[in-house]
């Protein structure tokens, strides 16, 4: 069968045919024969919208974008653009369009393909198979070459950044963009950002601006937060921006927030909020000695309502918190309480009389030397472990204390306390196993 009549009989079959003829013509395209590549583009062309978005036909449309001439491809691009939005909008068109844009080899490919695209550019952002073309030309083209696609997003930048596909989208700018391109779009987010943290999608493109670390911009959203924290602190989506602008701010730039978080009237309703609780215990975590003094006096006096939650739990132990007492050098911590090791650690003043210390001392020569132990109140000077003479002089002092305290037996039979065990009384006429 001739490769025209090979066509033809992939065309007019339906569809549980189509896979096995498909791939014999992917095959031939694989293969490279121009001669074969020229007739079946001469086919497929007319129906190129139809077989971009069939479940077989598709993968035919991406191996002739790969394998087709120059001039061929130019034909191909003109006429997928000619149809580009709703191809896009199919789980197979997004495919073969999103090849298409992989192989825009030339500047004309790209404009023909740009200017197709500026048409429709937040319609496709917004689409669930759209938005992976419009993401993919974030990727490939250049920077003056997506510009379109930042003017069309920030136009409408409320619309797109509170969509589910949208958020998405914007947040791939930030990644793919020039540097003025983000400032370009982070400066409309920041001015719109009291709307958007409340958002469910919204938040997200608030949250990825901040995590550009740019002060200039971190400092312009936390100007537009304060007056609304406690209400953005309460609400689900807003109280995670309110902490990551805590988390990443300088002390400066956040010191209107905890000003604002201190307040009296507005601190008790977000110590008890199940969202605005979360806020606080950030601001505790991330303040300077400073700042946590500060909201340590303006919390404890609200503690008393709190106690008995579980997140006010968290915020007392954050506010009780202390630095651990500083351990002197060469000073062996004392860790079994029952066995006369029971002080706070690294206190000589605590240990029993009959512990063993080591106090670190330099050596004239330099080097640190053991000179002795201490057994009781005698100080032992030594930066290492005693001699063995240490221990075998301590030995008699440790059998007698052995012998002096009874065996374990007796202590717990000298200790319980004393009783007579009941007797059963048996009655004339009746089982002992019944009256049991």
């Amino acid at each position: 069968m001739g490769l025209r009549k090979q066509l033809t009989f992939f065309f007019s079959k339906k569809k549980k045919n189509s896979p096995p003829r498909c791939r014999f013509l992917q095959k031939l395209c694989e293969e490279g024969n121009q001669r074969e590549i020229a007739i079946i583009f001469d086919e497929v062309v007319p129906l190129t919208g139809e077989l971009m978005v069939d479940p077989f036909g598709n993968y035919l449309m991406q191996r002739l974008c790969e394998y087709c001439s120059e001039t061929q491809r130019t034909v191909l691009i003109q006429k997928v653009t000619g149809e580009i939005p709703g191809v896009s909008a199919n789980m197979h068109g997004t495919r073969a369009v999103q090849k298409v844009v992989d192989h825009l080899r030339t500047p004309q490919h790209v404009a023909i393909m740009r200017d197709a695209l500026s048409k429709h550019t937040v319609t496709m952002v917004k689409d669930l198979n759209g938005n992976h073309v419009i993401q993919k030309c974030l990727q490939k083209f250049d920077s003056a070459n997506k510009q379109f696609i930042y003017d069309a997003v920030t136009k409408q930048l409320q619309d797109v950044a509170m969509h589910r596909h949208g958020c998405c989208v914007l947040q791939r700018c930030i990644d793919f963009g020039a540097p003025e391109q983000k400032m370009q779009l982070a400066t409309e987010v920041v001015a719109n950002a009291l709307i958007l943290v409340q958002d469910p999608y919204g938040n997200y493109v608030v949250q990825y601006v901040l995590d550009m670390d740019v002060p200039v911009i971190t400092k312009k959203m936390i100007s537009n937060f304060c007056g609304s924290l406690c209400d953005l602190a309460m609400n689900k989506f807003s109280s995670n921006v309110i902490e990551k602008c805590i988390k990443l701010a300088t002390p400066d730039a956040r010191a209107p927030l905890l000003d604002e978080l201190c307040d009296p009237t507005v601190l008790p309703r977000m110590l008890q909020d199940q969202f605005a609780n979360y806020v606080v215990q950030t601001a505790l975590t991330k303040a300077t000695p400073h700042e946590f003094n500060m909201l340590c006096h303006a919390i404890r006096p609200f503690l008393h309502v709190i106690r008995n939650t579980p997140h006010g739990k968290r915020i007392e132990m954050k506010i009780n918190r202390k630095p651990e007492p500083p351990t002197s050098p060469g000073t062996m911590p004392l860790k079994n309480p029952s066995r006369g090791g029971g002080g706070s650690r690294g206190s000589p003043l605590s240990a029993p009389s009959n512990t063993i210390q080591y106090i670190a001392e330099k050596d004239p020569r330099g080097e640190k030397r053991g000179a002795g132990y201490t057994q009781g109140n005698q100080n032992w000077n030594s930066s290492g472990p005693p001699p063995v003479s240490a221990y075998n002089n301590n030995i008699p002092n440790i059998v007698a204390h052995q012998q002096a305290r009874p065996p374990r037996r007796q202590r717990l039979r000298a200790d319980a306390p004393a009783y007579a065990p009941r007797k059963l009384e048996l009655h004339a006429g009746v089982p002992p196993t019944a009256q049991w």
